[in-house]
Parts: structure tokens; C-alpha cells; sequence
């Protein structure tokens, strides 16, 4: 029997921090509190990895590191990836496990006021934060790099990409040594003047003033800051003619028929999966990711280039490759040539309705197992995707703005169909393909239940029975009552809502229920929960039994991982964890055991 696709969430939160006391301090700072507290909840073992700060790896088989970018390193972000499992269902339970390890991480924070005195430290679940800053989750689908003779290409193209991309790396490494000991030591010079005025009591219009602001609490931090930039520019300018000959032929060879397949698809869930959000002129959109999505594939690596399919995981895979041979260890290079990679869903918004979440993975998992079995050879293919996803993420053209079907005639479809009528085509060849099947698998008709029942609700604008089952409705609902409260308690205004755009006064207090609702501290969305106005799909229980064990997945590593931390975490420290090995000793002097061999050397 052939292996079943693997599959998993990646989610970045936000770290939020609010006193009238105390200064907000670092980020890092922040988030080893979290994870000290963490502690009291699961067991955990460090991670292997070496471009992500701070990873941990949890006793059911999940992850969490701090997330940052090199010029920003004290405003970071908490990224938490489920463990790998190839039943949909299983994926939305241990996104819901991490929430709930973390959530318990912040109460136990802010009830001990130990760390950070009368202040409050929160974790936003959600994709952007009132800066226009962009983040939140990804997902992740096991599939064919390629087929045949595309991936021996592919194989082909890897074996000579890695050679230049360590020459270049090493190159980098010389050029960043060099600028960053000529900054020191200018940065120690000026140190040295500022002390020597210091002293004489003359710092009023010293040029380590020039330095040195009251946002920056520490000489040090400036340097620390100054040192990002100038290693990010490095990478951005120099790294260029390396990347985009990467990127532009891995698009053209990798995944080609999912991505073809698929895109019509992804555009068009969001009217199932999207978690809202409200702008400054007024417009309600169904998608937060959407909002900021300018092209179907990635052509750079800067991190503000918002695609659909993103390949950013390969790009950081082919870094891990070349800097782990230079220390002997052929792990991630083996992982970068493989047949199956992971192909990276970057238009994923973080849903907080456990059905959202579940018709967000479990349908595009479907459609990927009909595309793998040869049943959805063909599928909608849109003309101007980009700019048809912008048109029906803005509330509520997405009822009456038609995409055109390029290939209307083969498919023997419409020329021009909206988004509802899209998802339903996919939502009856899914249907259809089920049927085909000889052995029935009930996570996905469940998926089928659901992706049915609230497109049909959808289509009735049946607003109060979504409520507490999709993002976008139960936001835009709450937003709408709040905002006829305040119009009514201070214009005594009876009014029926119609437009946001109306009432742009109260954009600060609509946009604070927006990102209030992602709170995993004391969020609007878990107080619908103690309600019971959310509908759940897992109880407290399944949920509480996740935290500490992994999915009941043979073909994933994830039990494997979790048997490890069990027994190593409090009596080795030498011990490391990767996503497909452990590490034992230190990172010079060390053995690569394989989780797959790992029994084995046991």
C-alpha cells in the first residue's frame, strides 16, 4: 500500500506586551519566559536547527522557535509547527494542543507576576498585525517534487546549484566577517569617546549621541541592530544572482500539476477559510493573508514577497544543506534531493473556528490525493488569478464578481463563474472521487459534510447559523454589533448597518475587536467558546491529551521524536532534535542518528 501524504501547520504568533509600569522588553526576552513556563506543561528537548533561534521540540511531536528577521531581532515572532500526520483531522486537534499549551504558558505568566510585574503578555493568532506587518501560518503538504525525467532534472539541477550556493555562502561568510570587524571597531571608538566625555561631563553633543536614543536601551543593542542591517543588505544584494535562477527554475519544475490544479481553488477558499480583517477606509476583507498576496509563486527571498505557493522551505532547506556539509552531516542535503518535498501553501490564514481550520487542510488535501490518483487531470483555470483574488476578498463582491474560465470548453463549464460556484465544481469531483473509492475513509467525509453544508449556508448569506464556524462571518458579526452599540449608546441611532466606510471614526475601536479576537490570553474568540457559541469539533479532553502525545501515526516521525524527549529530556544535554534526526554531542564533535534508524541504534 502506498504511503499516505503527510501534512502539518506552521502558525507565527505575535508577541504582544502592554504595562504602564515597566518598559516592554525584548521580545527574546518574552518568549524564553514562555517557554519556561511551558516546562510545566510538556516535556521538551532542544532543536538542531541553526537559523532558528531558540527551537524547541515538544513531547507530542510539535515544535516552536522565535522567528525573526536579522535587522529585527528583538521584535520577533513565536512560530509553532504541529507535528507531522497524514489525517487532516489530526492536524486541526494538535494546532488546537499547541493554542492550548500556550495559552496555559500566559496565564501562569500573568497570574505569577514574577517576570514582568503588572503587565500583561498576550500571543496574537492571526496574519497581520494594525502596522500593515504581515506573519501567521503556512501549510504543509508531502508531495512529488516531480515526475520521471522533470526529476532527474531537478536531481540534476540540485547537484549543481549546492557547489556554487557554498561558494557563494563562503563568500558571504568573508565579506560579513569583514564588514562587521570594521564596524566593531569603529563602534569601539566611539564607545571610547563617549566614556572619555563622560568623564570630563561632556556627553550632551557627543556623536555617540547620534547612536544612541531612548528606543534603543543599551549601546550594545544599537550595535546588535546595526550589525542585522548591514548582514541583511549583504544577503539581499549579493544573494540575488544566486536565488533567482534557484526559484525561477524550481517554479518551472517543481509541482507543477498541483500548482495548476489547485490555484483556482486557493483563491476561491477563502470564502471558507479566511479569518477577516478591517481596514482603515472601511473595507471588510475575508483574508488577511489575501490582502498582501501579490503573485501565485516566489520570484525573491525577501520575506515581504507574499505569494500563494511559496518556496521559501527549499530555499532554507538548500542553506541548511550546504552549512551542515561543512560539518560532515548529510542529512539535509538527502532531505533537498528527495523525490518528496513539501510543498508550502503561503496564502493560509490562521483560523481560530475549528471548522475553518478543518476545511482549510482537509479540503486541499483531498483535492491533492484526486490530483495524485490521476481523477482531476484538469480543473478551472483563471484568467488574471491575482487580480480576481483581490476583487472577491473585499466583502461582498465575492457573491456577484466572476472569474474568467480560460478553458471553459473542455471542462464544459460556464466562461464566467463566481467563487461559490467554483468551490462547488471542486466540492462535486471531490464527491465524485470519493465514490470511486473502495475503502471509505471517514475523516473525509466529514470534510465532505462540512465544505457542503457551509457553502450552502454561505450561498443563503445564512450569517447567524456561520456564526462561530467561520472567521470572517463570527468577526465581521461581532465587529457589526459592537459598532450598532456605540452608534445607538452615543447618536441614539437606529439605523440598520449597511457600510463599514460610513463610520471610519470608530476605527480604532473596530480594529481592536479585529485583532482582539486572536487573543490566546483572553481573546474574544475563546469567550464565544466558554459560551458555547463556537462550534468544536474536539472536546477539552482530546485536546488536553494531545499536549502530551503524539499522533497515532506510524508513518510519521513524530512518535519516534516523542519517545526520545521522553526518556532524554531532563538527563542528557547534549542531545539534540530535528523535524529527521537527533544530534547526540556537541555540534563539532557529534553523532547524526536518523529517527528512522534511531531503534535501531538504540
Amino acid at each position: 500500500m502506498p504511503n499516505k501524504r503527510l501534512m502539518g501547520l506552521e502558525t507565527e504568533y505575535a508577541i504582544r506586551f502592554s504595562s504602564n509600569v515597566i518598559e516592554r522588553p525584548d521580545n527574546r526576552i518574552i518568549y524564553d519566559s514562555i517557554l519556561k513556563y511551558l516546562n510545566d506543561y510538556t516535556k521538551t528537548i532542544s532543536g538542531t536547527s541553526i537559523i532558528k533561534w531558540g527551537q524547541i521540540f515538544l513531547e507530542n511531536g510539535s515544535s516552536i522557535c522565535y522567528e525573526c528577521l536579522p535587522n529585527h531581532l528583538e521584535s520577533g515572532l513565536l512560530e509553532a509547527a504541529t507535528p507531522e500526520t497524514t489525517n487532516p483531522i489530526e492536524v486541526v486537534l494538535y494546532q488546537r494542543a499547541i493554542d492550548k499549551l500556550l495559552k496555559k504558558s500566559l496565564q501562569k505568566i500573568n497570574s505569577s507576576n514574577i517576570s514582568f510585574a503588572n503587565s500583561t503578555i498576550s500571543l496574537i493568532k492571526n496574519c497581520k498585525d494594525a502596522y500593515q506587518n504581515v506573519y501567521g501560518a503556512q501549510e504543509n503538504y508531502s508531495a512529488s517534487v516531480a515526475n520521471d525525467i522533470t526529476y532527474k532534472l531537478y536531481r540534476l539541477f540540485i547537484y549543481l546549484y549546492i557547489p556554487l550556493l557554498a561558494i557563494y555562502i563562503f563568500g558571504v561568510f568573508l565579506l560579513s566577517f569583514i564588514i562587521l570587524l570594521i564596524q566593531s571597531i569603529l563602534l569601539i571608538v566611539l564607545y571610547f569617546f563617549y566614556l572619555t566625555s563622560k568623564a570630563f561631563g561632556q556627553t550632551k553633543y557627543h556623536t555617540y549621541d547620534f547612536f544612541y536614543s531612548n528606543n534603543n536601551r543599551s549601546f550594545f543593542q544599537m550595535y546588535e541592530k546595526i550589525s542585522g542591517i548591514v548582514l541583511s543588505s549583504i544577503e539581499i544584494v549579493f544573494s540575488y544572482p544566486m536565488i533567482f535562477p534557484f526559484i525561477t527554475i524550481f517554479n518551472l519544475i517543481a509541482f507543477r500539476p498541483y500548482k495548476k490544479n489547485l490555484l483556482a481553488f486557493l483563491i476561491t477558499r477563502i470564502i471558507l477559510t479566511g479569518s477577516g480583517t478591517i481596514e482603515k477606509n472601511g473595507t471588510f476583507y475575508l483574508s488577511e493573508k489575501a490582502l498582501f498576496t501579490k503573485r501565485v509563486s516566489r520570484t525573491t527571498n525577501l520575506p515581504s514577497e507574499r505569494c500563494i505557493y511559496d518556496s521559501g522551505n527549499i530555499l532554507k532547506l538548500s542553506y541548511l544543506a550546504v552549512l551542515s556539509l561543512f560539518k560532515l552531516n548529510v542529512s539535509y542535503f538527502l532531505q533537498l534531493i528527495k523525490k518528496e518535498q513539501r510543498l508550502q501553501i503561503g496564502m493560509s490564514d490562521s483560523c481560530m473556528c475549528e471548522e475553518a481550520e478543518l476545511l482549510k487542510v482537509g479540503t486541499t488535501a483531498l483535492i491533492l490525493d484526486m490530483i495524485d490518483q490521476q481523477y482531476l487531470k484538469e480543473s478551472p483555470q483563471i484568467e488574471k488569478p491575482i487580480k480576481f483574488l483581490e476583487k472577491i476578498n473585499q466583502y461582498p463582491n465575492f457573491f456577484n464578481q466572476k472569474a474568467i474560465i480560460k478553458n471553459h470548453e473542455s471542462l464544459n463549464t460556464k466562461k464566467e463563474m463566481t467563487a461559490i460556484e467554483i468551490q462547488k465544481w471542486y466540492l462535486e469531483k471531490a464527491k465524485d472521487f470519493l465514490r470511486t473509492k473502495v475503502v471509505q475513509e471517514p475523516e473525509y467525509q466529514l470534510i465532505i459534510k462540512i465544505w457542503e453544508e457551509i457553502l450552502f449556508l454561505i450561498e443563503q448569506k445564512d450569517w447567524q447559523s456561520l456564526f462561530g464556524r467561520i472567521d470572517w462571518v463570527t468577526k465581521k458579526n461581532l465587529i457589526e454589533e459592537v459598532l450598532l452599540k456605540e452608534i445607538k449608546q452615543h447618536k441614539n441611532h437606529n439605523k440598520e448597518l449597511v457600510d463599514f466606510k460610513e463610520y471610519l471614526n470608530y476605527y480604532e475601536l473596530l480594529k481592536t475587536i479585529d485583532i482582539k479576537y486572536h487573543d490566546l490570553y483572553n481573546g474574544y474568540y475563546y469567550k464565544l467558546e466558554e459560551l458555547n457559541l463556537a462550534k468544536r469539533i474536539f472536546s477539552d479532553e482530546e485536546i488536553e491529551h494531545a499536549m502530551n502525545h503524539p499522533p497515532n501515526d506510524d508513518q510519521s516521525f513524530a512518535k519516534i521524536r516523542s519517545l526520545i524527549i521522553k526518556k532524554l529530556h531532563s538527563s542528557y544535554h547534549n542531545v539534540r532534535m530535528s523535524w529527521n534526526f537527533i544530534q547526540v554531542g556537541d555540534s563539532l564533535i557529534s553523532k547524526i542518528i536518523p529517527l528512522k534508524d534511531y531503534q535501531k541504534e538504540e
